[in-house]
């Protein structure tokens, strides 16, 4: 997903170490979310209950489109999930708090249902060594979030993800 600019459970760049700007470094960033910010799925203010009403219609209308079946209250409840375990926007500008520098031993123990090694060939980062990770308890949470939720369900979610993700290089009517 990442090699393809296609989000999923998490975001993954490469930016320069703050805390040592000669170098180059890899960042792990929540994400996986449909909509713009955790206080979208988790407040019950009216605004927060419109766009999420629009949300559940887009998904709706998309899925139609794609000729797949995805089901709302699966996404709903992934992405309400990962927003639970989001770190509020506030503190995403905290550069303190968002700097945890790990060894990818110790990312492995973060997230154990990751298979990091694998996933880091994949995205073309083979031999990493450290990462930076925003949010080291998003990552515990994404780690028993696959652990528990079943295979199919997690498919959807990502199907969703590639859909809704690529929706502006479709027809029109994706559009």
């Amino acid at each position: 997903f990442d090699v393809l600019g296609i989000a999923g459970l998490w975001g993954s760049m490469i930016d320069q170490d703050s805390k040592d700007s000669s170098r180059y470094i890899l960042h792990l960033w929540q994400g996986g979310l449909g909509l713009p910010e955790r206080e979208y799925y988790l407040a019950n203010k009216p605004e927060q209950k419109r766009v999420r009403d629009a949300y559940k219609q887009h998904i709706q209308k998309l899925s139609k489109l794609a000729q797949a079946d995805i089901s709302v209250e699966i996404i709903m409840r992934v992405e309400t999930a990962l927003a639970k375990a989001s770190m509020p926007k506030e503190d995403t500008r905290d550069a303190e708090k968002v700097y945890h520098k790990l060894s990818v031993a110790k990312l492995q123990k973060t997230a154990p249902a990751v298979r990091w090694g694998e996933y880091f060939a994949r995205i073309h980062a083979k031999g990493v060594r450290q990462v930076i990770v925003g949010q080291p308890n998003f990552f515990t949470a994404v780690s028993k979030l696959i652990t528990d939720t079943p295979l199919d369900e997690l498919k959807t979610y990502l199907e969703w993800h590639v859909i809704n993700n690529t929706a502006a290089l479709l027809s029109d009517k994706f559009v």
